[in-house]
């Protein structure tokens, strides 16, 4: 579901979700500080709008990794393509809706349709259906 990409595309750009292999010690203890200071919002975190305003940046990636400086090359271009793709799933979703909205609009005007309505009702109803159908189209 969108909602689940988009959770997955926030938990790898926070890197609540790790693909790269531990460092040492001292290294995952900085990293432990780092990930609690952003739960418990003292430090800075990644938002699902901000990755989809950065899509047009020039300077997107190092904004996203000041903002994590754990989030390897890697992983941001991985956040980048799942952000990509959460917004061409929800442009399809909203087409779908609208699409869905029309043809329910152009049913109910076909229902209407009576063979005993006056000539210029019927010239009237087919005038809107077919803008109703063009718009579905």
């Amino acid at each position: 579901s969108l909602g689940n990409l988009m959770a997955r595309t926030l938990a790898i750009a926070t890197s609540e979700e790790r693909s790269d292999q531990p460092g040492s010690l001292p290294e995952e203890i900085n990293f432990l500080r780092f990930r609690l200071g952003q739960i418990s919002e003292r430090e800075p975190t990644v938002w699902f709008e901000l990755l989809v305003a950065s899509i047009l940046s020039t300077t997107a990636e190092q904004d996203i990794r000041s903002l994590n400086p754990y989030l390897s090359s890697a992983a941001y271009k991985t956040v980048n393509s799942l952000t990509v793709v959460a917004m061409l799933a929800s442009i399809r979703i909203g087409q779908s809706h609208r699409a869905l909205r029309g043809l329910s609009h152009l049913v109910k005007l076909l229902r209407n349709v009576k063979s005993t309505s006056a000539p210029d009702v019927q010239t009237r109803l087919c005038a809107e259906i077919a803008l109703q159908a063009s718009k579905v189209a």
